[in-house]
């Protein structure tokens, strides 16, 4: 569950990234984290703390909710 939940959220920045234009590196620098850590976020291999998961949505300009979505 863990897991599915991971990559589920990792998905879930990912298109909302690309909806908004950024590269991995730009929004890495928005959001202050490394873009190393940025990848591994997306593809469900990083639990970001809440402090990351809300500055990705203040950088994504989206709510924690819609980055934490399921379907």
């Amino acid at each position: 569950m863990e897991k599915a939940l991971s990559t589920e959220f990792g998905t879930n920045v990912s298109r909302i990234r690309k909806d908004c234009g950024f590269t991995q590196q730009k929004l890495a620098e928005k959001a202050n984290i490394d873009r190393s850590y940025l990848l591994k976020i997306e593809i469900g291999e990083a639990n970001p703390s809440l402090s990351v998961i809300l500055r990705l949505a203040d950088s994504l300009k989206t709510t924690p909710y819609k980055l934490l979505e399921t379907d």
